[in-house]
């Protein structure tokens, strides 16, 4: 409903997503070495004022937990982090989805990019800051095309297709 209708619903019981399960999943820091590990990152562009979002997926075989044939389970660690174009913005969001999005700068989760709207460059830069930084082994860039036609082209010219770049459709096509 949330999607295709823009109809907001409230987690009922037995429905898709139990978000008591998910907030079991919350770690305080990531549970592994980052340094060589396979990185996944997906894109999700916006279009003018709102937010834009990368995710960072990195798979890993769990050392304690073996599933029924004895091999050991993978898991997965996730990490976001999201942008939005400026100040004013930042307000409007604040008031219209009654969400602290303020609080959200202070604790480094979401970057004002100070421009009219989201900065790809500021994008691209904090995700190759970031790999860089923890030396991950880019495995492929995911992203959903709307609005991110000039993101697969600077990704494609930057990597020459040494890492996968995979449009991923936030929809029944993929």
């Amino acid at each position: 409903l949330t999607k295709e209708l823009n109809v907001w619903v409230q987690m009922k019981k037995d429905q898709y997503m139990d978000m008591g399960k998910w907030s079991e999943c919350a770690v305080d820091e990531c549970p592994i070495k980052l340094e060589g590990a396979p990185a996944y990152w997906g894109f999700d562009m916006s279009a003018k004022i709102d937010l834009t979002s990368v995710a960072l997926v990195i798979p890993y075989q769990s050392k304690d937990e073996t599933d029924d044939l004895g091999k050991p389970v993978v898991k997965y660690w996730c990490f976001t982090h999201s942008f939005i174009p400026n100040e004013i913005s930042l307000k409007n969001h604040i008031a219209t989805d009654h969400v602290p999005y303020d609080v959200w700068v202070r604790e480094g989760w979401l970057t004002v990019t100070d421009t009219d709207i989201v900065s790809q460059a500021a994008v691209m830069k904090y995700v190759i800051d970031y790999t860089n930084e923890h030396k991950l082994s880019l495995q492929a860039f995911c992203f959903d095309p709307a609005n991110a036609s000039k993101l697969e082209m600077d990704l494609n010219m930057m990597y020459g297709g040494s890492v996968r770049v995979e449009e991923v459709y936030q929809s029944a096509k993929s």
